[in-house]
């Protein structure tokens, strides 16, 4: 399955991954992880599809959180993420 190029940006990373895959294991919302973050849901989007990676303060904020290593967000991801957040947004649609 490809996915559509407006679903994953270009910084899709390692990081996009870990916050995907924390996001699913917790059951948290990206509402509610913005809240504690400290930013817009938007945000958490964004950085989940690669649009946009985290500054340095909110990629420490993530790793506090989330144990989202910093280094992670200049990783790239597995083929597998890829293959199971084009499932994921299928599935969303």
């Amino acid at each position: 399955m490809s996915l559509r190029s407006d679903v994953l940006g270009d910084n899709v990373s390692l990081g996009c991954e870990r916050l995907f895959g924390w996001l699913q294991r917790t059951g948290t919302s990206q509402y509610a992880l913005a809240k504690l973050v400290g930013v817009q849901d938007g945000l958490i989007s964004k950085w989940l599809r690669g649009h946009q990676r985290p500054s340095l303060p909110f990629a420490i904020k993530l790793h506090v959180i989330c144990g989202i290593a910093l280094d992670a967000w200049a990783k790239p991801p597995t083929k597998l993420f890829r293959t199971r957040f084009a499932k994921a947004v299928k599935r969303a649609a």
